[in-house]
């Protein structure tokens, strides 16, 4: 999960550095919480648990993954109105679409894997084709039997603390979470909303002069 918290520790940096105070985080009300609560704990239980061979059964995670990912999207679109919250939305929203398109796991290319370190992990796939990976939400699969192989895990990042492999999906939620807590800081939120509301006053404002009868 660093790939999501390392955005937020770089958010926190800019905005303190631009004259924010973290203290404007406690100002952040988060709408409807318990969608991303159960989407989150519904992956992470799933996940911890061993993966079923393909020859044994129907992987759970396959069920659960698309509609904790979509009850996610809920969450997220429905606090839009929070900085970056639709750049979220958008990254959601592809790693959403390739997972349903690739039957309910994140497709990862081998090359990928193997860039990773993760070589224990491609034994197992080998052993059995189409096995959900341990620990994870991912399945090998190669490009040309990939659906949307662009959204699917091909990015390898740097040694931060660890390799990992990420989708655009993934990068794109990370600049989305990055913006928030960047902007959060710099400003509270509340300041931010006088000036929206201050905004929409002006723009409802007649001049006298426009509705006067010649």
């Amino acid at each position: 999960m660093s790939i999501f918290w390392l955005p937020v520790a770089a958010g926190l940096l800019l905005g303190k550095l631009s004259g924010g105070h973290i203290s404007h985080l406690a100002q952040i009300r988060l709408r409807h919480s318990w969608l991303l609560l159960a989407s989150v704990a519904v992956q992470v239980a799933l996940i911890f648990t061993p993966p079923v061979p393909p020859e044994h059964g129907i992987e759970p995670l396959r069920v659960c993954l698309p509609l904790a990912m979509a009850a996610m999207g809920v969450f997220v679109a429905l606090n839009w109105r929070l900085p970056g919250m639709l750049i979220v939305l958008l990254g959601v929203t592809a790693n959403l679409v390739v997972i349903v398109a690739n039957s309910g796991l994140m497709p990862i290319s081998p090359e990928a894997l193997i860039a990773s370190g993760r070589t224990q992990s491609m034994e197992l796939a080998l052993e059995h084709p189409g096995i959900r990976l341990p620990r994870s939400k991912d399945v090998i699969l190669a490009w040309e039997d990939t659906r949307l192989p662009w959204l699917s895990d091909i990015v390898v990042t740097p040694p931060v603390p660890r390799r990992m492999v990420v989708s655009a999906g993934d990068l794109i939620i990370a600049a989305g979470l990055a913006y928030l807590t960047a902007e959060v800081v710099r400003k509270p939120i509340e300041k931010k909303e006088q000036e929206r509301g201050a905004t929409d006053a002006d723009s409802h404002i007649v001049s006298p002069r426009a509705t006067s009868r010649w």
